[in-house]
């Protein structure tokens, strides 16, 4: 016998099949396992992570919801106009965007402004 029949006679004639824990057939190595290791922690400390940061919002933010505004702008003011901008924002009780909001809406009624296009 010669060394290629005995290495052939030694291995089995048909792969053994894997078995689960309940003795099922496992068609795969990697069928076994339902996803990436770490996987549910890693969705759960998502979550996690997105409530905790809706906890520090205040009720006014949280009442808002999704970010609406999607641009920004950003220009250079004299530190008064900044102030009055500030102070409107704080008597109106909401943010700066919203003062530049209304302005501009106010402004562009004024002055028959339709709009873009």
């Amino acid at each position: 016998m010669n060394r290629a029949t005995r290495v052939q006679a030694a291995l089995p004639a048909e792969p053994r099949a894997l078995r689960g824990e309940a003795g099922e057939e496992i068609d795969s190595f990697t069928s076994m396992f339902g996803g990436p290791p770490g996987e549910d922690q890693r969705v759960a400390r998502k979550a996690r992570m997105k409530a905790e940061r809706r906890t520090q919002l205040t009720e006014k933010q949280r009442s808002r919801g999704t970010a609406v505004r999607t641009s920004q702008i950003n220009f250079r003011c004299s530190p008064a106009f900044r102030d009055l901008v500030a102070g409107m924002a704080k008597h109106l009780d909401c943010s700066i965007a919203d003062v530049m909001d209304e302005a501009l809406q106010l402004l562009a009624s004024a002055k028959g402004y339709q709009g873009a296009g």
